[in-house]
């Protein structure tokens, strides 16, 4: 006579969820996307780590004249290294990460064959979904202090980075946690008490 257990068989308890994980459930433009995104975000989490924008700033806003060949070298340095938009890009590459990657773990449970690609229809909201919680952050960063970004040590890079990467990786995985940041500003808006009145 067998006793019923909750004991979960040793077949079924090795079969966790990391490892019904495929990326063959995804298109090979998400994959590609996927791909190249994840490298991006490596590029310029580095070159925000170790690359100092203001010398080419300093040469950028100076009074010599440069040569165009320079002026868009130095541009794509201080695009890709200086904080403001390193960070903008890694929120933006996050999100479409996050998505991607809930792509590749459950496939709106509606089989791949009918689900559109990722890339095909969600491309732009998951950038624009980054976009939005990189404003979110830095208004709250300019709320603590007139320059947030004066005196920027690699440490607090790195945590600013992390941090403003992480949100936008869930908020891309999980698109309802976003949805209530934004009705958390919703709610707490000013102005639509005073219309009611």
């Amino acid at each position: 006579m067998r006793v019923a257990t909750n004991e979960v068989p040793r077949e079924l308890a090795d079969h966790t969820s990391f490892t019904t994980r495929s990326t063959g459930r995804l298109s090979i433009p998400d994959i590609a996307v996927g791909v190249a995104g994840l490298a991006a975000w490596i590029l310029l989490f580095t070159a925000g780590a170790l690359i100092s924008s203001e010398p080419y700033r300093e040469l950028l806003g100076g009074s010599k004249p440069l040569e165009l060949w320079k002026m868009i070298q130095y541009g794509t340095v201080v695009f890709s290294s200086y904080t403001v938009t390193n960070v903008a890009m890694l929120c933006c590459l996050s999100s479409l990460l996050g998505g991607i990657y809930r792509g590749s773990t459950h496939l709106e449970r509606e089989g791949a064959a009918n689900t559109p690609s990722i890339v095909d229809v969600r491309l732009l909201p998951y950038l624009i979904q980054g976009f939005v919680i990189f404003l979110l952050i830095i208004s709250g960063l300019f709320l603590l202090g007139d320059d947030p970004f004066q005196n920027l040590t690699q440490s607090k890079y790195l945590r600013l980075a992390g941090t403003a990467s992480l949100f936008s990786f869930v908020a891309g995985y999980k698109p309802r946690v976003f949805y209530k940041w934004l009705q958390r500003f919703d709610e707490a808006d000013p102005s639509r008490g005073s219309r009611s009145k």
